[in-house]
């Protein structure tokens, strides 16, 4: 993925989505379990990234 604020933005509106489709659908509906997922990838790709500066930065 591109720069880390294109990942900050991404996550933004994934986490948008999720929150109206579990408003929608609720918790547990596969939507809402796929996209919890995607939003867990990016997260963790975000900290990936963050750690990844800071040891650039050592």
């Amino acid at each position: 993925m591109g720069t880390q604020k294109q990942l900050i933005e991404k996550i933004e509106s994934v986490r948008k989505e999720l929150i109206v489709v579990v408003e929608e659908e609720g918790y547990h509906s596969p939507k809402s379990l796929a996209i919890s997922k995607k939003l867990d990838k990016l997260l963790n790709l975000y900290e990936l990234h963050k750690e990844k500066d800071k040891l650039k930065n050592i």
